[in-house]
């Protein structure tokens, strides 16, 4: 995905050129809002990685797969087990067989990235997989995560279990409705758009960010 890196660093050069204000390290709340009282407010706090309804699932030896992807460099020789066949599941599963893991894709549909609209990627994908010896099942459900493997359950009720020194969660990603509202209360001029509404697509957040910003 260097192309996402090139567009990220093209906004971030935009955005040093400019004279955007900019404050990290900092938690907004409502109250923050209140007491710097913006004359418009936009609320673009993205979404939160599901958790699966797994036993184990609040283990240390799991995470999520955005955590997985920035810190890959730091997984070597191990086994790993990707819940969550998707795009970004693959994708993981990919990087961290490329460090040299072992990783096995456990997807509870029939197949991977069934829901994904660009096919042309999805085969392309899949055949780096297979290339790569990384392991897949579909048509499987988790069901008990420990410390040292992850139980799951075929198509057939067969329980089967997979070593895994490393669970990767990547079954997506769902909207803060209860924290946009309450920072959308703080101002009466306010808007809201991206994941943190409902998880899409990059280019759909950044059409509507264009699109916010002409009618302010």
């Amino acid at each position: 995905k260097y192309e996402f890196l090139d567009l990220l660093n093209f906004f971030r050069d935009e955005i040093e050129e400019s004279d955007v204000k900019i404050i990290t390290n900092k938690e907004v709340t409502s109250e923050f809002i209140k007491r710097n009282q913006p004359d418009v407010l936009i609320v673009v706090i993205g979404a939160e990685p599901i958790t699966p309804n797994v036993d184990g699932a609040d283990s240390d030896n799991v995470v999520f797969a955005t955590y997985a992807l920035d810190n890959a460099d730091s997984y070597k020789s191990k086994k790993i087990v990707v819940i969550g066949g998707g795009d970004v599941g693959c994708e993981t599963a990919l990087l961290l067989k490329r460090k040299g893991n072992e990783v096995t894709i456990v997807e509870m549909l029939d197949e991977l990235m069934k829901e994904e609209e660009i096919k042309h990627n999805t085969v392309i994908l899949e055949k780096m997989l297979i290339d790569e010896g990384v392991k897949i099942y579909t048509n499987s459900t988790a069901i008990e995560i420990t410390s040292s493997n992850m139980k799951i359950k075929n198509s057939k009720d067969n329980i089967i279990e997979i070593p895994a020194d490393i669970v990767v969660v990547s079954v997506g990603f769902q909207s803060q409705p209860e924290n946009v509202k309450d920072l959308l209360a703080s101002c009466k001029n306010s808007y809201a758009l991206g994941d943190c509404m409902e998880p899409g697509r990059l280019r759909q957040a950044v059409s509507d960010g264009y699109r916010i910003g002409k009618m302010i």
